[in-house]
């Protein structure tokens, strides 16, 4: 289409009625070569902003992680962003191990029409012997 002209803007949760998918990965997270041993992920984000029906109503989070530099990916892992009201829903994943991983890289992936805030990631995590 010609002539049109768009506004972007944060209050905006899709792009001319299409999903806007919104991506972002850690950078690769290694301790001296040491084995890690992750076992705990939360997303800190302004939670329980669902909508009231439809898509969007029950926001989903999308979580995945590489074990080799982001060349394969493992199986994704969803985790709730909050339904409408649900301001203190957080948003953890748990049991994420591998004996044989020293180094990771995260990937939040979301394409839910709500107004998104991603603020932070915490990951707790232990380093083991070479």
């Amino acid at each position: 289409m010609e002539g049109l002209i768009y506004e972007s803007s944060i209050d905006f949760y899709d792009d001319d009625g299409c999903l806007i998918r919104r991506v972002r990965r850690t950078p690769e997270i290694s301790i001296q070569g040491l084995r890690l041993f992750f076992s705990r992920l939360e997303v800190l984000l302004e939670a329980g902003g669902g909508l009231a029906t439809g898509q969007g109503s029950d926001p989903k989070l999308m979580v995945r992680h590489s074990d080799d530099g982001g060349h394969t990916w493992s199986n994704e892992r969803w985790v709730s962003m909050g339904k409408q009201g649900e301001y203190q829903r957080r948003a953890v994943l748990n049991r994420l191990s591998s004996p044989r991983c020293r180094t990771r890289i995260f990937e939040l992936v979301c394409t839910e029409p709500i107004k998104q805030v991603w603020i932070d990631l915490f990951i707790d995590l232990t380093g083991g012997r070479h």
